[in-house]
């Protein structure tokens, strides 16, 4: 017991070393950059305040993407570490002391459990050292540093202890724990949760296989009692997720999980912040995932696992984790086998992709941590063959090889007054200007200062009115934006460092504080969050042509125009999801039509899914259609295409000029 808490002290002060200067800048400063470690670290914060205030209504509603209900599923929840972090919260009221205390917490906790497992299968001290510093410090670790829930790995080592014990001595005390440190894991991350679920089961199938016997009675009835009671605590607390999934068609395309996987390069390359490999793997002018485990690591895990071949006897774990690293490395790849960026042949992740709940995953590339555990269990069998000075050198080596410091970190500057100002006020519905992604990462964090109901926001997903309120916030306080607004429910409009004249009867100035003036919406109709969002999507939508993409034309004031003789596609978007149901989209098309005939195809329209491609409604743009006024095209969303990004096109032959000022989407009664 003391030595594991003396190795324990040696990886958290590794931890703080490897990570440095983080550790005397724990109270200002961020790890990464200014984008996710705010979003992870308001989570956290949200959670704690509830959680210390005893207030855990609208609990899955949380404060952002007004009026979007259910938008903490749209990430991590975080509660494990919400939990661990909750007493340094609450005696430091410091959102980034938790933040980045949990973030040292996970290195030195995944070394150490990675120590534990090692030594466990190798029964030696030292080259269980050495597995722990692979698992805590591989360079991929580096590349996801902004990602708190990922690094978040720290418990998946102590369910492979513990099973492994279960199976091998059927004491109910190591199942009991491997329950506990699944849950742990799962309600961390999950994504771990997910991969870890699968390899788990592939264990316990390798293990029966591996001794050659199925499991007596007893022993299944508890693997399944554990698996059963498992299930239903995870279902509890993701049953929002699933809700949300259904509600509001939240999954990932299978364009984005390919996106999301690993390059077969992706295994020769490290990330820049490494300090050795960083510069001499880097390939300029690409994005991959950076998986390269270093040559140390590969040197120890080929030793290792050429020594459990050679010993047969020793227990499941230890031949399944040569296993473990083919399996991670060839699903971390995706759906798709991608190629120095070239999609090639389907792989094996296109299997698990229909799964339940697989479908909510983009980062794939994420199993690279399992690959590292098992990498790290075959170098501790590598390092076991050693003798204790090439064992001292292989530590030296792979620090040397893992080294990033000093880390990028970035100075959290102090909110602005107006948000002490907000915290006195009567909680309303709040917009913030200027809107952008880089903008709304920073008003999300402050929120906290103050918990009124905001409609910025970001995270892993978006809400389906989000792009237009982006596009219109960049014209505010025009008409159509202070319509939108009002629609909203919004009450308040939060202006930095831009001066905005008042507009009588519809927006007055109600605060000023520093650079930030508090601008009231004098029309708006106080309304819930609940009716603010179904009132939305019952709600005719107007999309300016300039607010949306081409491939062709130009911006032409509000409208999108092509020139004759330019082919291709005029307008698309604006990825708008919508319940079931009937609508019209009626689309404001001018053309240069009278000197052609009645037969001439000038374009047409489409109503299509994004990224499924479900075609839903076309219709042709003739000579007819242009000169009876706006094109009103009839649709229907069913069970199959409901809640799913609608993709609006208007493509032109080229045969004559075409100008888009406008399109409109209105759902149709149904008495019609």
């Amino acid at each position: 017991m003391k030595r594991s808490a003396a190795v324990l002290g040696l990886f958290v002060l590794l931890s703080i070393t490897m990570t440095w200067p983080l550790a005397p800048a724990l109270d200002s400063s961020i790890p990464g950059d200014l984008g996710d470690p705010l979003l992870n670290s308001w989570i956290l914060t949200r959670n704690q305040q509830k959680i210390l205030a005893f207030d855990f209504s609208r609990f899955w509603e949380a404060n952002i993407f007004y009026p979007s209900s259910l938008v903490l599923a749209f990430s991590e929840h975080l509660l494990v570490p919400t939990l661990l972090s909750l007493p340094v919260y609450a005696l430091t009221g410091n959102p980034l002391v938790s933040y980045n205390l949990l973030m040292l917490l996970s290195f030195a906790l995944s070394g150490w459990g990675a120590y534990l497992l090692a030594r466990d299968l190798c029964g030696k001290d030292m080259p269980a050292v050495l597995a722990g510093v692979i698992f805590a410090f591989f360079p991929f670790r580096y590349h996801h540093l902004g990602h708190l829930h990922l690094l978040t790995s720290q418990w998946i080592p102590f369910v492979f202890l513990y099973l492994n014990r279960y199976l091998h001595q059927r004491k109910l005390r190591s199942l009991l724990l491997t329950g506990l440190f699944y849950l742990l894991q799962f309600l961390s991350c999950g994504y771990h949760g997910m991969y870890l679920s699968l390899f788990l089961i592939f264990f316990v199938l390798f293990h029966f296989i591996h001794q050659r016997s199925w499991p007596d009675r007893t022993c299944a009835l508890q693997l399944l009692g554990l698996g059963l009671t498992a299930t239903l605590v995870v279902l509890s607390v993701i049953w929002p997720y699933m809700t949300a999934k259904h509600k509001l068609g939240l999954y990932r395309p299978i364009n984005d999980v390919i996106g999301g996987s690993a390059d077969l390069l992706s295994y020769v390359h490290a990330p820049a912040s490494n300090r050795l490999w960083g510069g001499l793997t880097e390939s300029p002018g690409t994005e991959r995932e950076a998986l390269f485990p270093g040559l140390t690591t590969l040197a120890l895990a080929l030793l290792g696992a050429r020594a459990i071949r050679k010993k047969p006897a020793l227990t499941s774990l230890a031949p399944f984790a040569i296993l473990l690293v083919v399996l991670a490395a060839m699903l971390s790849l995706g759906p798709i086998l991608k190629i120095n960026g070239k999609q090639t042949i389907p792989a094996p992740y296109g299997l698990i992709y229909p799964l339940p709940g697989f479908d909510g995953l983009r980062q794939v590339a994420v199993i690279g941590f399992f690959v590292f555990l098992a990498l790290s269990i075959l170098a501790g069998f590598g390092a076991a063959t050693l003798k204790r000075r090439y064992q001292l050198l292989a530590l030296a080596l792979l620090l040397t090889e893992f080294w990033a410091t000093p880390l990028a970190i970035h100075t959290v500057t102090p909110p602005p007054p107006v948000y002490d100002w907000l915290a006195q006020q009567k909680s309303e519905p709040m917009i913030e200007y200027p809107m952008s992604r880089d903008a709304d990462y920073r008003y999300l964090y402050d929120s906290h200062r103050h918990g009124h109901d905001l409609v910025n926001g970001v995270s892993g997903y978006f809400p389906s009115w989000y792009w237009q309120a982006e596009q219109l916030m960049k014209r505010f306080p025009a008409p159509e934006t202070l319509d939108f607004l009002e629609s909203l429910g919004v009450k308040r409009v939060i202006v930095h460092g831009h001066q905005i004249a008042p507009i009588p009867g519809r927006l007055q100035v109600e605060h000023r504080v520093g650079r930030a003036t508090v601008m009231r919406l004098v029309r708006t109709v106080s309304k819930s969050r609940q009716q603010a969002e179904a009132e939305w999507y019952r709600s005719p939508k107007v999309y300016q042509a300039c607010d949306m993409r081409g491939l062709v034309g130009r911006i032409d004031g509000t409208a999108r125009a092509a020139r004759r003789g330019e082919r291709g596609v005029l307008i698309y978007g604006p990825y708008v999801m919508l319940p079931a149901g009937r609508y019209e989209a009626s689309f404001s098309i001018e053309g240069e039509y009278d000197r052609y005939r009645f037969g001439d195809l000038f374009g047409r329209v489409e109503i299509s899914t994004y990224p499924m491609g479900i075609l839903v409604a076309e219709r042709p743009l003739l000579r007819s259609t242009l000169a009876s006024g706006d094109l009103v095209v009839p649709f229907t969303l069913d069970e199959r295409t409901q809640m799913r990004k609608l993709e609006l096109r208007v493509l032109t032959t080229g045969v004559a000029a075409l100008r888009v000022t406008r399109i409109r989407v209105r759902p149709v009664p149904a008495h019609r």
